[in-house]
């Protein structure tokens, strides 16, 4: 149903699609904002907190393999380098689709905001790090 509504936004707002700055590296998604947003979703103002309520209590290298609810050791959101080094992992099982968190949680609105802070920050700066900018 997700998916669903998400296509049917995409096809909605085609033309906000065609008007705005998508063509990110690596970002594949269905986001149809514009970045416009004042002030821009950040990781102070909502990534980190977001991260704390719905991934930390597994992504996190304080939490002992035992109770990482199967989460992989090496995939961690304890710092926003972290974010950045797996913002297409983090887009794709939490926004793209609902794989992430597992059990459902966060609520569309949420994931919605989720994937335009990963667009409108997370990618841009992963891709100036990478640049050496």
């Amino acid at each position: 149903m997700r998916i669903a509504l998400r296509l049917a936004a995409v096809t909605a707002a085609l033309g906000v699609l065609t008007a705005c700055d998508d063509v990110l590296l690596g970002y594949d998604g269905s986001f149809t904002g514009n970045c416009d947003r004042d002030p821009p979703l950040t990781y102070d103002n909502y990534g980190k907190a977001y991260l704390g309520k719905w991934c930390t209590g597994c992504h996190s290298s304080l939490v002992r393999e035992n109770q990482r609810s199967g989460a992989p050791l090496d995939v961690n959101f304890d710092t926003y380098q972290d974010i950045m080094a797996q913002v297409k992992e983090i887009d794709e099982t939490a926004v793209q689709t609902d794989y992430m968190p597992p059990g459902g949680g966060a609520s569309e609105a949420e994931s919605d905001a989720l994937g335009e802070w990963l667009r409108c920050q997370v990618y841009t700066d992963a891709q100036n790090q990478e640049g050496g900018t």
